[in-house]
């Protein structure tokens, strides 16, 4: 794998390779801040994806602030309308990584010792996007910088 000089690296993982661990992810997600997890689930589940989630993207109404573009549709919600999607989000993989990078701990005294608990990542909103031809793609972000850690 090389660099190149005029385009972002990003790695590229297999999940149905032995060798991709939690383990690996996390260090490449510390490493570099991301990383393209191949194979992750099946194409049938992909297509299914596909399918549960096009009437969503077909009946989305335009954005109106004009953060999207009229070539990106919305699909949101994804873990009440779509049993493929909680069978994505439930991915072994996924999970384990998630657990290691966003489970945080608070230690606090209850009456006279100290107790530290551990809460893991709760998925609390969903989206899925359909970009058409024309679209173009957003720039890798995390939404969470606007969402739940401004003050």
């Amino acid at each position: 794998m090389t660099m190149s000089s005029t385009k972002p690296f990003i790695a590229r993982l297999n999940a149905a390779d032995l060798s991709t661990t939690p383990e690996k992810v996390i260090e490449i997600i510390q490493r570099d801040g991301g990383v393209v997890i191949e194979n992750l689930i099946s194409p049938e589940l992909a297509g299914q994806i596909k399918k549960d989630l096009k009437p969503y993207f077909d009946n989305d109404i335009a954005d109106k602030s004009g953060f999207f573009p009229s070539t990106t549709q919305r699909a949101t919600g994804l873990m009440g309308i779509s049993e493929s999607c909680r069978e994505l989000a439930c991915s072994p993989l996924y999970i384990s990584v998630a657990n290691a990078l966003v489970s945080s701990s608070h230690t606090f005294w209850r009456g006279d010792h100290q107790e530290t608990v551990t809460g893991k990542p709760i998925i609390s909103s969903t989206v899925g996007f359909r970009v058409n031809p024309g679209g173009r793609q957003q720039v890798l972000h995390r939404d969470d910088k606007y969402i739940y850690h401004s003050m």
